[in-house]
């Protein structure tokens, strides 16, 4: 008979859950035209969008917002008396893409974003939307891609990118403007010279040599104000290893956070 009570009752809560849902107004405003309580947007078939809850037009608590094909697009857990959302951003196939805060819907600190296995590619901290400084980069082994810093959104100090094998493949220094500065090193993943130079506000100056991965020169090539000096096949040989060259450094573009607070 216990049994048969537990039941009964169980089958009450359900109905009851089932019909507040049903009962539930969505989309009102108060007097001032400012969303108030629960809201819900559909895509065009219907779809659910998002279901949030409003005081004062301000979202409050965890939001979930879904791309068209259903899956999870973002996690935005909206922090009580403040303008900080902590949030969850995923790819098109509901994988997880980034995570930080936003505050005044722009990123500031720690935000890390993630391969589509879950290992991490970079660590990043932001301040009014702007990187501010350290910016590391990881390979999928986990080896390390990359060490920059960066101040008010320019990349400046001794900036190092390295091989997957952990081998130094280019290490230069900005400038407080962001323009690179100083000698210039870039080394083939067995640690021999590849290219030397010199830049002088953002601009190769003097002679910069590169090398055969055997160590023998492969071009030299004078500049003068970002310029060189001659203009022949060393000119066009040393442009073409030094592009292939940054083709090689394998970073890959950062997500970004417009499509997820609208």
């Amino acid at each position: 008979m216990k049994f048969i009570f537990f039941l009964v009752g169980c089958f009450l809560c359900c109905a009851m859950s089932v019909s507040a849902q049903q009962d539930t107004v969505f989309n009102q405003k108060n007097a001032k035209g400012q969303k108030i309580g629960w809201w819900k947007k559909t895509y065009e078939d219907s779809t659910i969008q998002y279901i949030a809850f409003f005081e004062n037009d301000k979202p409050v608590g965890v939001v979930k917002r879904y791309s068209k094909n259903g899956k999870i697009k973002s996690i935005l857990n909206y922090v009580p008396n403040s303008n900080i959302v902590d949030a969850q951003l995923f790819n098109a196939d509901g994988i997880l893409l980034a995570k930080g805060k936003y505050e005044n819907s722009k990123k500031v600190g720690e935000w890390i974003t993630f391969y589509s296995d879950g290992e991490i590619m970079y660590v990043d901290n932001y301040k009014n939307n702007l990187k501010e400084g350290k910016s590391n980069g990881y390979y999928k082994n986990g080896a390390v891609m990359f060490k920059y810093q960066y101040a008010n959104g320019c990349r400046v100090g001794v900036a190092l990118q390295y091989y997957s094998n952990g081998t130094l493949m280019e290490e230069l220094t900005y400038n407080q403007v962001g323009k690179p500065v100083g000698p210039y090193r870039a080394y083939y993943d067995n640690n021999a010279k590849r290219i030397v130079g010199l830049y002088v506000n953002g601009d190769k100056e003097g002679e910069w040599i590169t090398f055969n991965q055997g160590g023998t020169v492969f071009s030299k090539v004078f500049y003068k104000n970002g310029y060189p000096t001659i203009t022949d096949d060393m000119v066009k040989k040393e442009t073409e290893m030094l592009n292939s060259f940054r083709k090689m450094k394998g970073q890959l573009q950062e997500p970004t956070e417009s499509d997820f607070l609208r």
